[in-house]
């Protein structure tokens, strides 16, 4: 009778009844699992998912959105919602241990895309090596918006485009490991999921803060700010961490040779081996085939860019997969990116300054080496708190970093100021002349090339106005090249969707990165976005060049 008694005040207590209807909610989920989760994430030796799928709620509806016309993205949103790590957390699915996040907060909003791209891949690399997941969130593009975003009132209103709209791989949610083995509390997970289970359970660092504990500035090498990092990110108990006050690797810092040490590991880690542009981004592509390739024979489209399903769910996100950065190149490609438009103020202001390459871009550089820290560690200042102390490196010894075969040259009889501008901005002419060098040298197998390459078409990334790319068209077709197309063909030929269309960035980048040989703007954060995926999905370096 006193048991029968403790278990009707049990059931019928606040708590009682939430365990009960946890045990209820976790055993409908094991009966409902095998029709749960994301096709394009599941895999044959991946675990359960930790709990039943969160409750996300209706999707709130945006009227100035629909009224600007913008897509809904509707699919994209869902497709990231229903992702195995956002479950329902409870007493008594809740793994141990618990999942633990990262969200960097203040990534500059004024920064487009491929800043934004090159910072938040970092932070994505740094989750990992912090045993924590990785908070993604929207883009919002609000300097050089992709559709037109002023209401009738005068009011902008900013278009927000979901991540894996653009991008997928481990960074977004997909598996850390190529077979899905990986433990599923530790794949990135959305900032709408970051913010219900997390609400007051948020712990906030700043950037200065964590750096001045660190003794730290933005002349140490960047293997020494990825591993402390790393290291108190690990050792916090904290679950839900916001580091606010800016970026841990801003642009200043990218833009420096002290970033080039993160490479041996970030190269090696599942945020790059992983890597993969959207479905969107592959559907796309798919439908544009033709155009990067030679008029005859017929092109083949290969197998990873073709439909997931037979007839393809044209409009489904799923109908195609994602683009991944290891898939074999298009044959014959020869993909270039030229910057026009206000790019060329902006090439005069890094030539006057000395600017130097971007990120990875500057592995051509003569003379760079890794640090003499590597294998071993770097000492630090333990007189300036436990934090500062000896660290150890991420780079194996004797690591030789990717020689690519091009730099910030300056020819004989020019000027530094003179190289950059030509560097930054060829002519038409100049254009031309290098393309023809990069397609004769591939034919030689130059550059350490494993096997010659026969470029016979050319895809052109650009942003110039139309009458002007008409002219560098002209001149390449003039110059022997089958099939020459430009990102204008792209947006003008009526296929692309109002989605795709708000991503073609993303799209060029894409066709970049499968290209054969690839050409780009060494100061360019979009072409330096190109050379790292190229690189981390195993292209040869000789296959990239600069101007």
């Amino acid at each position: 009778m006193a048991s029968s008694l403790t278990l009707n005040r049990y059931l019928s207590s606040r708590w009682g009844r939430i365990s009960v209807g946890a045990t209820a909610l976790g055993l409908l989920w094991l009966l409902a699992h095998q029709g749960y989760g994301t096709s394009l994430y599941l895999g044959s030796s991946e675990a359960l998912p930790p709990g039943p799928p969160f409750d996300f709620g209706p999707m709130k509806a945006d009227p100035q959105a629909q009224e600007l016309g913008f897509p809904s993205y509707e699919d994209i949103w869902q497709f990231e919602r229903k992702l195995g790590q956002h479950f329902q957390p409870n007493r008594f699915t809740e793994p141990h241990p618990r999942p633990r996040y990262l969200f960097v907060r203040d990534i500059d909003p004024g920064s487009g895309w491929n800043n934004v791209m090159q910072e938040f891949l970092l932070h994505a690399h740094l989750a990992t090596l912090s045993d924590r997941s990785m908070v993604f969130h929207p883009f919002t593009p609000r300097d050089h918006a992709p559709l037109p975003d002023t209401l009738p009132s005068g009011d902008r209103h900013h278009i927000r485009i979901p991540l894996n709209a653009i991008i997928s791989g481990a960074s977004t949610g997909a598996p850390l490991l190529p077979d899905a083995s990986d433990r599923m509390i530790r794949r990135a997970v959305s900032i709408e999921y970051f913010n219900a289970v997390c609400g007051e359970q948020r712990k906030e660092i700043g950037y200065n803060d964590v750096m001045h504990g660190f003794a730290m500035d933005d002349e140490r090498e960047g293997d020494e700010r990825m591993m402390r990092w790393a290291k108190k990110l690990k050792n916090m108990e904290d679950r839900c961490v916001v580091v606010t006050g800016g970026s841990i690797f801003p642009w200043w810092f990218t833009g420096g040779f002290k970033v080039l040490s993160i490479w041996p590991a970030y190269s090696n880690g599942s945020t790059l081996r992983e890597f993969a542009w959207s479905p969107l981004v592959t559907k796309t592509i798919h439908d544009h085939y033709h155009l990067l390739t030679p008029p005859s024979p017929p092109p083949a489209i290969p197998p990873y860019l073709q439909p997931s399903s037979s007839p393809p769910a044209r409009h489904s996100y799923n109908a195609f997969h994602p683009l991944r950065a290891d898939a074999a190149p298009i044959p014959g490609l020869l993909a270039i990116h030229v910057r026009r438009g206000d790019y060329e103020g902006h090439c005069h202001f890094l030539a006057d300054v000395g600017s130097e390459y971007t990120t990875f871009d500057k592995f051509g550089t003569p003379g760079i080496k890794v640090p003499p820290e590597a294998g071993t560690g770097y000492p630090g200042d333990p007189n300036a708190g436990p934090e500062a102390g000896f660290i150890g490196s991420a780079i194996p010894k004797g690591y030789k970093y990717p020689a690519l075969p091009d730099y910030l040259s300056v020819p004989k009889g020019e000027g530094k100021k003179e190289a950059a501008l030509a560097h930054c901005w060829p002519s038409v002419a100049q254009i031309t002349k290098r393309a023809n060098d990069i397609r004769k040298g591939a034919s030689e197998s130059r550059w350490g090339l494993s096997k010659p390459q026969e470029l016979r078409s050319v895809y052109i990334s650009t942003n110039g106005k139309e009458d002007w790319v008409k002219e560098l068209a002209d001149a390449l077709k003039k110059d022997g090249w089958e099939r020459v197309a430009s990102s204008l063909d792209l947006a003008s030929g009526g296929k692309m969707s109002r989605e795709a269309l708000t991503v073609s960035q993303a799209v060029d980048q894409g066709i970049m990165g499968a290209a054969e040989s690839f050409i780009g703007v060494g100061f360019s954060s979009m072409t330096g976005n190109v050379v790292q995926v190229r690189l981390g999905g195993g292209r040869e370096p000789g296959s990239i060049h600069f101007w």
